[in-house]
């Protein structure tokens, strides 16, 4: 894995001070209101600085991010065991691994966005489809 953007001196402080006035905790503590129960685990992939996990109390937060200086300051919000270097187009979990999963933020800034829904898709239990649903109901 190369060295990330996010790596670069300052970066990181300066993102994480943006953060903290920008009022976008009000958002996170709306997406998690709206997601609802989660089951036993749950993903962040591309956590930053883990500031969602302070929103998620229902199930075990877990953090992928690929800026090693990101997941330094996640890891006061976080238990170390909890968060990975990685990368959203090869998640470090096995199949099925996550009840849940978010990835806020994230897809604009990479290359290949398809890669990553691909390893969300393949992260998280299987869900029945909203229509496959809905037809089993008729």
């Amino acid at each position: 894995m190369t060295e990330s953007k996010w790596d670069a001196p300052g970066v990181v402080a300066q993102i994480e001070g943006y953060w903290e006035d920008s009022g976008s905790d009000a958002i996170r503590r709306e997406v998690a209101e709206w997601m609802g129960p989660l089951g036993a685990n749950f993903l962040d992939l591309g956590c930053g600085t883990a500031r969602m996990s302070q929103f998620i109390q229902q199930a075990r937060y877990h953090g992928v991010d690929g800026s090693a200086e990101m997941l330094a300051i996640a890891k006061r919000r976080v238990p170390e065991e909890y968060l990975r270097l990685g990368d959203a187009s090869a998640v470090p979990f096995p199949d099925g691994y996550f009840d849940a999963a978010l990835c806020m933020e994230v897809f604009r800034h990479l290359g290949d966005y398809r890669a990553a829904l691909a390893e969300l898709a393949r992260v998280v239990i299987p869900v029945p489809f909203v229509g496959d649903v809905l037809q089993e109901s008729w």
